[in-house]
């Protein structure tokens, strides 16, 4: 999903700011995509995984944004 709206951005605001990084073309590419298939920027099946979302959720909370 974020890379179609990434890409989608970039292409229609033509700004390098929304060009994709290309690990996240790669994750997406190996079908990693996050909590649907449990593997991603974390492995979500284990502990580690679910720590660093955990502790990624209670610093949008701190910065007052949605995630």
């Amino acid at each position: 999903m974020r890379l179609n709206i990434a890409e989608y951005l970039h292409r229609q605001l033509g700004s390098e700011t929304f060009r994709p990084p290309q690990i996240l073309r790669q994750l997406v590419g190996e079908g990693r995509l996050g909590k649907k298939t449990g593997q991603g920027f974390y492995a979500w099946n284990d502990e580690t995984g679910e720590r660093a979302a955990r502790t990624y959720l209670k610093s949008l909370e701190r910065l007052r944004c949605k995630p």
